[in-house]
């Protein structure tokens, strides 16, 4: 990316479940083998030199991980929490692993924009 002139200050780091089994949903491994797989994952963006946070929806969590509440060792990083709702970043109730707050909300999806031609997401932003 830096060498195609391109700053960017922040990546996302995006934890959700597909909705198909098979090789391209990384996190039909078990709940064991998707946790060992997401905290090497979380070690390497660590130690890549770049800011990282991580997308996720704290609502299927359970899909992936043993229970809501698995911390992958990543609650040092943002959070960007998809909850549909008010677009209030203070309003997110429901946060996976040892997070407490969110930096991002997505919330609302599939939203018909014009000016792409096709479906956005709505989203939020701390400053």
């Amino acid at each position: 990316m830096s060498s195609s002139g391109m700053t960017i200050t922040q990546r996302w780091f995006d934890i959700e479940p597909g909705p198909q089994a098979g090789p391209c949903n990384a996190w039909n491994l078990g709940s064991a083998a998707n946790l060992q797989l997401v905290q090497e994952w979380v070690q390497l963006l660590k130690s890549s030199g770049n800011s990282w946070g991580v997308y996720a929806n704290g609502n299927e969590w359970t899909r992936m991980f043993a229970t809501q509440k698995t911390d992958i060792g990543a609650s040092d990083l943002p959070f960007w929490a998809v909850q549909v709702g008010k677009a209030n970043i203070s309003t997110v109730t429901v946060f996976p692993g040892s997070w407490t707050s969110a930096s991002a909300r997505q919330y609302k999806e599939d939203v018909d924009e014009p000016a792409c031609k096709g479906k956005v997401d709505l989203d939020s932003f701390s400053s």
